[in-house]
């Protein structure tokens, strides 16, 4: 992964109007992964979706450590409640 990505994606991140959620470039990943996630819980319980989402996370984190270098400085610049609460307001 380029240095040009990972910076292009954290200032993506801070741009006052974009809309991470709603973002016609992440709705289809989010939504997808959404209703995966909602399938587990359903299934195996919100104890087995967390484990399962950890664990993702964590083979992903090492097989990939570039794009967790990237996805690091998203996370940082993410304002996680405004998210939370424009995805409540939709």
């Amino acid at each position: 992964m380029e240095k040009g990505f990972v910076l292009g994606a954290s200032q993506l991140a801070r741009k006052k109007e974009q809309n991470f959620f709603n973002s016609p470039d992440n709705t289809l990943a989010i939504y997808t992964a959404s209703r995966l996630l909602s399938g587990i819980g359903d299934r195996f319980g919100l104890q087995g979706m967390d484990v399962y989402l950890k664990n993702y996370i964590r083979a992903v984190d090492e097989q990939e450590p570039k794009l967790k270098a990237a996805v690091d400085q998203v996370v940082r610049v993410i304002n996680i409640e405004n998210m939370y609460h424009e995805a409540m307001n939709n």
